[in-house]
């Protein structure tokens, strides 16, 4: 359901809420709405970022596998998602940057099966 300004006139007009309050309503749902996160060129370059940074990785790791081994795979993977953990952190909760720090943590996730492969082959696990 959307609320207009005539609803809220309306309220006032049926004696529900004063005048001043409907006024003051409506300011606050003006400003509530505009800090919401609306799709535009600026979101569709953090997709398309964390998506060449996801490909890369992964392209990364597959181009590596024979060159460091599993222990390298596992370590390399580990920190490039604790580094990802961190900045998706501090943009998350201390910058208010829901959608790249959102992505920064989903990086950090399409790292895991990649630590988890190193470790397999580390330990001898994979076949």
């Amino acid at each position: 359901m959307k609320v207009s300004k005539e609803d809220l006139n309306w309220a006032a007009s049926e004696g529900l809420i004063s005048a001043e309050q409907a006024e003051a309503l409506w300011e606050a749902l003006e400003g509530r709405a505009t800090t919401h996160s609306k799709f535009d060129l600026a979101h569709v370059a953090y997709y398309f970022g964390a998506l060449i940074v996801i490909s890369a990785m992964g392209w990364f790791m597959t181009q590596a596998w024979e060159r460091f081994g599993g222990g390298g795979i596992f370590l390399i993977s580990g920190i490039y998602a604790f580094c990802f953990i961190l900045a998706g952190r501090t943009l998350w909760y201390k910058e208010n940057l829901r959608v790249p720090g959102g992505l920064l943590f989903t990086m950090a996730v399409c790292m895991t099966p990649l630590a988890i492969y190193g470790f397999e082959r580390l330990t001898g696990i994979w076949p």
